[in-house]
């Protein structure tokens, strides 16, 4: 008799255990406002967070850069113009809104002769886009310095076609091809040249 008793308490215990389990596996979904308001408050959470946080890259509208250019393909307009060798160029670009806009200092070293420019320009697209392919032109004044002509003073004008790579640490290294000339003021003087321009760029 109490082996009897002793079963049918071990049966109630075992049967009410998996009536509760049963139970909090069925609770029906929470449905209403306050679900709706956890839903939304996930979703903004989402949003919100910065790139960074995603491990992905951080946005960058500025760049600050100098690059070095080599000089191909000369076409000279008189005697008082030599052949292009070597340049460098100090440059600092902003997006607008699509495009950029930008502001150089340059030197250029020639067969004879040197020459400082100041130039502005565009280019397209923006920096912020992260498109690596991008056009760029400008253009501005310059002298020559050792020239002992009365010329002296230019008109710069370039278009460049150049590759951008960005990286995560806000360096990136561009590659333009393009056209570099310029013409003397006073005189029908020219020099259209082929370069290359290399270099690196912080971007922020």
């Amino acid at each position: 008799m109490l082996l009897f008793k002793f079963l049918i308490l071990v049966s109630l215990s075992v049967f009410s255990n998996g009536a509760e389990r049963y139970q909090e596996q069925d609770e029906p979904p929470e449905t209403g406002w306050k679900s709706a308001l956890k839903f939304f408050q996930k979703e903004g959470e989402t949003k919100t967070r910065t790139p960074d946080s995603d491990g992905g890259s951080a946005s960058y509208s500025k760049v600050i850069f100098l690059d070095n250019s080599v000089f191909f393909n000369n076409r000279e307009g008189s005697d008082l113009d030599t052949d292009g060798v070597w340049g460098l160029r100090l440059g600092f670009e902003w997006d607008k809104s699509w495009y950029g806009h930008g502001i150089y200092v340059q030197h250029d070293d020639y067969d004879l002769h040197r020459k400082f420019a100041l130039l502005g320009g565009f280019f397209f697209p923006s920096i912020e886009s992260r498109i690596p392919i991008y056009l760029k032109a400008n253009a501005g004044l310059g002298y020559f310095t050792g020239d002992f002509s009365n010329d002296t003073l230019t008109v710069d004008y370039n278009v460049y076609s150049g590759l951008r790579i960005f990286t995560r640490s806000g360096m990136l290294f561009n590659l333009e091809v393009g056209s570099k000339n310029y013409s003397r003021m006073l005189t029908k003087s020219y020099m259209n040249s082929f370069v290359i321009n290399s270099g690196l760029a912080f971007a922020f």
